[in-house]
């Protein structure tokens, strides 16, 4: 764990994806850290950190896990959802037990201004970079990027990143 960006506190720390927090453990029992933008831990090989982005038309802070750096980068907001049991409808299906589904969202930050939630989609990406549209199209086009994959959108950040 990082506290403005100075020498690593070390603890034993884990992403709780369901309630959004991250938790570490001490003497006492576990404890939830509050969300402050001046915590930043390292879990599993991934940096968590707190960014601000925008969801039906508000803004909103939470823990992302940093895909890419630069003025755009890339961010995954990974989640939990609950699925309740259900019983089987009829002697052709089984009982589903409850579960926790994954839900992962992509973000795309630039300098100054809140994250921009994006499918892992040409067009979504290129619209999430306005001020170089017909660049990043062209830089997308000439290196035949499918855009299906982490690894394509963060080699066109890193392209946008140059200009």
């Amino acid at each position: 764990m990082f506290v403005n960006d100075d020498k690593p506190y070390n603890g034993i720390l884990r992403y709780n994806a369901y309630s959004d927090g991250i938790e570490m453990k001490t003497e006492n029992g576990i404890i939830t850290l509050l969300k402050r933008s001046y915590l930043k831990a390292r879990i599993g090989g991934k940096l968590y950190l707190i960014e601000s982005y925008m969801v039906n038309g508000a803004i909103r802070k939470t823990y992302f896990v940093e895909l890419s750096h630069g003025k755009a980068r890339l961010l995954l907001k990974q989640g939990k959802k609950y699925v309740e049991a259900r019983s089987a409808s009829s002697s052709y299906t089984k009982d589903q037990p409850a579960k926790f589904e994954d839900i992962n969202k992509y973000y795309i930050i630039t300098e100054g201004e809140p994250g921009v939630e994006v499918r892992l989609k040409n067009k979504e990406v290129v619209q999430a970079l306005p001020d170089h549209k017909k660049e990043v199209q062209a830089f997308i086009k000439s290196n035949k990027l499918k855009m299906k994959n982490e690894g394509e959108v963060i080699q066109v950040l890193n392209y946008y990143n140059t200009l």
